[in-house]
This record gives C-alpha cells, sequence and structure tokens, in this order.
C-alpha cells in the first residue's frame, strides 16, 4: 500500500449528472445499487474513471496491481471504482467524488493470462483481494491509504512477498499498526498467494541483477562520484518514474523496498509520483 492522492476535484460530468439527478445524489442506501448502475452507463464514468486512473498513476489503490496496460488502456475485466465507506452504508455515497478510488478488479477474472490477476492451479490460497474481499466492510480507523502522509514507508515487504505494517513509521504517523495489519490480512487480503507470488518475484529480480549491478557501479573505482551518482538515479528512476502514459510499475512498494537508494530519489522526485 502507498499513499494514493485523493482527486483534486470533482470531475465536470459527475457534478452535471449530480446536478441533474438530485434523487440519485441524494439516494438511500437501499437504492445505491440502481443509481450506480445508472451512472455507469453514462459518459461522465468513463470520464471519472480517467480521473482516477490519471491520478494514481496506473495502479490499484489497495494492492497497486496495474488496472492499465502497456499502451495506457484500462485492462479488460480488471478494474473497478471502489467506494472506500460503502455505497450501500448511508445516503449520498454513492456519488460522492470523495468516496471513491480506482481498484483492480481483485482477482476475479478468471481468464488473464497473469497469474497476480488470477489465481492459477500452482497457486493457492483465497484469490479475492482488495475492493472485491472488503466488500460492505469498512477499513479500520487510520487505514484509508488516500489518508497516509506523504513519503511515509507505512508497509513494509519481505523477501518472500509478504507485506506487514512498518510499526515506526505507523507510529510516527499516528497509526495503530494493529489496525493496518487488519486492513491488510483481514479486509483486503493483500497477503493472498497470487499477490504475495508477485511481490517475492520482484524482490527476487532486483536481488538478482539490480543490486549486484548497483554494487559494481558503486565499487567502480573508474567512475567519479558524480558519475556513480547520477548511474545509480537513472538505474533507479527505471524502476520508480511513471512510464510515457505516465503510470507506474505494479507493486511500486515493492520496488521501493528493495532497490538501494530509493527513497532520497523518491523524496526529490515527490512531485512526478503524486506525493
Amino acid at each position: 500500500m502507498r499513499r494514493v492522492p485523493m482527486l483534486a476535484a470533482e470531475p465536470p460530468g459527475l457534478g452535471t449528472y449530480r446536478s441533474h439527478n438530485p434523487g440519485d445524489d441524494t439516494a438511500l442506501a437501499e437504492q445505491a445499487g440502481a443509481v450506480w448502475a445508472r451512472f455507469t452507463a453514462e459518459a461522465a464514468y468513463k470520464e471519472l474513471l480517467d480521473a482516477l486512473v490519471e491520478r494514481q498513476l496506473g495502479l490499484c489503490g489497495y494492492c497497486e496491481q496495474r488496472v492499465t496496460d502497456a499502451a495506457g488502456d484500462l485492462i479488460h475485466q480488471d478494474y473497478q471504482v471502489e467506494h472506500v465507506l460503502p455505497k450501500s452504508g448511508g445516503a449520498g455515497r454513492v456519488l460522492d467524488w470523495q468516496n471513491v478510488m480506482l481498484c483492480c478488479g481483485g482477482g476475479t477474472w478468471p481468464h488473464h493470462g497473469e497469474a497476480s490477476r488470477h489465481t492459477r492451479a500452482a497457486l493457492t490460497g483465497a484469490n479475492d483481494s482488495c475492493g472485491q474481499a472488503k466488500g460492505d466492510d469498512v477499513l479500520p480507523a487510520g487505514t484509508d491509504p488516500r489518508q497516509f502522509p506523504p513519503l511515509a514507508r507505512l508497509v513494509e515487504v519481505a523477501i518472500d512477498g509478504r507485506v506487514a505494517p512498518n510499526v515506526a513509521a505507523c507510529t510516527a504517523a499516528g497509526i495503530d499498526p494493529g489496525d493496518l495489519a487488519s486492513a491488510i490480512d483481514d479486509v483486503l487480503h493483500l497477503n493472498c498467494e497470487r499477490l504475495r507470488v508477485s511481490r517475492r518475484d520482484i524482490a527476487s529480480n532486483i536481488a538478482a541483477w539490480v543490486v549486484p549491478l548497483l554494487q559494481e557501479m558503486l565499487d567502480d573505482s573508474h567512475l567519479t562520484s558524480i558519475q556513480r551518482d547520477s548511474l545509480i538515479s537513472l538505474m533507479v528512476a527505471s524502476r520508480l518514474q511513471p512510464d510515457d502514459n505516465g503510470y507506474l510499475r505494479a507493486f511500486w512498494t515493492t520496488e521501493r523496498q528493495f532497490l538501494p537508494r530509493a527513497d532520497p530519489w523518491i523524496a526529490a522526485n515527490s512531485d512526478r509520483l503524486n506525493l
């Protein structure tokens, strides 16, 4: 989990839809499903999707799976708009632009070729994650990723791909590590096997080629300190900065965890990362 920036303003189409449909805007909880179905048939829904994917740099707001392909398009059947406070839990939540976030499909579409998107026979354990697993539950206090402090590394990734709260960082941010652990494991299922294995493979990839190469550069007496710093910065940027479409690599926090000198680069480029 990384900090997910909230939309800076309401998309115009959503505002227009709300003003033209005041009954939908203030709909009671039991009408939430019908209201959302009507809205998703409108052009304003596509505008909302575009705004969210741009704001979130192409990543699921919970697990950090890519919701866009290499061309920058949303991946078929692997994205959904998540209502952070369940849309069926209270009046007026369905069309509240401050209550939505873009998430992956939670591992529910069985026809994806990538193991990170759906459990295959070689993987075991529960498959659903993110908003799909959360359902109508409410996140524990302080664990909405849109409320995380900028630059903080609140989640640690182990070499086996499991994620857990960073106790020191959580305490400094005033977040109960136990609440974050509950959000990760009990509500969002972020340690389900397909996600754990995906993060483990990234960690292994970095350990196998990035770290040795960086160590070689650091020990190379034929490079000046300026040259070494420039090469390391380029290496880190190649993994952490947005691509040509403006979107990050999947499981960005895992990249951050295992790349040497990642945090100084992130601090210097926080604006580009929406942090």
